[in-house]
């Protein structure tokens, strides 16, 4: 996949959810977009007043998507714990829509 095709795809399909969660929320969670859609995303984020951090994290490996200005150790162990609510929550079967952000 050609950058342009990879920011083309991102723009589609993860870019309007991204920016409406970073807005509500101060970050967003995905747990599909390929490791190598993570920079274009964040580069199209970034496009659009969003500087953000990405972080893989487990136990899940999701992709988190999180303001740079939040990077405290503080707010790393918050999104730790969602990390781990969210897996717990997903190993029940929860819908990802009912997940916490």
């Amino acid at each position: 996949m050609t950058e342009e095709e990879m920011e083309r795809y991102v723009k589609e399909n993860f870019l309007k959810d991204a920016i409406s969660s970073i807005k509500e929320h101060g970050r967003y969670w995905n747990s599909s977009i390929p490791r190598t859609l993570t920079s274009a995303l964040s580069q199209q984020l970034e496009h659009a007043g969003f500087n953000v951090t990405v972080w893989e994290i487990p136990p899940q490996w999701e992709h988190v998507f999180y303001l740079q200005e939040d990077t405290s150790t503080k707010y790393r162990d918050l999104i730790m714990n969602i990390a781990e609510q969210r897996y717990s929550l997903m190993e029940n079967g929860t819908s990802e829509s009912l997940l916490p952000k």
